[in-house]
């Protein structure tokens, strides 16, 4: 999360020009710039946030077979550690935004789906009282959009079918603002930079708002270090995946 997110990179007519090339580095990456970490401060909220650069749900980033966030969403520390996480702490909110990577190599089927299916049952059985939100995340090529977007509310209707479970809901971040003429720089490697993330985070409020979240006493794009009260606020989790 936060994956390049100040750097600043150029794609002139939509493509990749060696010269222009910002790598990630530690500098240029920040999750305190990112949405989730927007979306704490703006609601006072704590957040829990599992992510990894290029895995996805049913494959990672370029169809790669083992890079998948299910199978660490119980770590403590994803696949840095075997510690499993308690789930001790009872989420209002939880934000699985994953599919990106898996569309990195077009559609990848109803395998996509299944697996969708599958982590959504694990996320719903560790937070019984949250609303869940699908998304899709700005960085998902525009080519492939409609095609997933599609895929994930077959995922919901199906949920919502086979469970009868209404605390769910969709939404879409849309994709990324390149400009008309692509005179708009993203971040490192085609990852969002710190306005997407600002963008989103707007979006995401809105849908906070809706299921009656209360807007605290700070502005969502504020750049002040926040103390978190634990016994104060609300409670979110993100799932979601990064792009290589």
């Amino acid at each position: 999360a936060g994956y390049g997110i100040l750097g600043i990179e150029y794609h002139p007519n939509g493509k990749n020009d060696p010269s222009l090339h910002c790598p990630r580095t530690n500098e240029n990456s920040s999750w305190f710039h990112s949405y989730g970490a927007i979306i704490g401060r703006h609601f006072n909220a704590q957040v829990s946030t599992v992510a990894l650069s290029g895995w996805g749900i049913s494959r990672g980033y370029g169809g790669a077979p083992n890079d998948l966030i299910p199978t660490i969403y119980s770590t403590l520390l994803g696949k840095w550690s075997d510690l499993s996480y308690s789930f001790s702490t009872i989420m209002d909110a939880v934000l699985i935004n994953l599919g990106g990577n898996d569309w990195s190599g077009g559609d990848p089927g109803v395998v996509f789906e299944n697996a969708y299916l599958a982590f959504l049952k694990s996320v719903r059985a560790k937070n019984p009282k949250a609303h869940i939100f699908l998304t899709l995340g700005p960085w998902v090529n525009p080519a492939n959009a409609l095609g997933a977007k599609t895929r994930v509310n077959n995922v919901m209707k199906k949920w919502v079918l086979e469970t009868g479970d209404e605390n769910i809901s969709y939404f879409d971040f849309g994709c990324q603002n390149h400009g008309s003429n692509w005179e708009i720089p993203t971040g490192s490697d085609w990852h969002p930079n710190v306005l997407e993330h600002k963008r989103s985070s707007r979006i995401l409020i809105n849908e906070l708002l809706k299921i009656g979240w209360k807007s605290a006493n700070l502005s969502a794009t504020a750049q002040s270090d926040v103390k978190i009260n634990p016994s104060a606020g609300k409670k979110f989790a993100l799932s979601f995946d990064m792009r290589t």
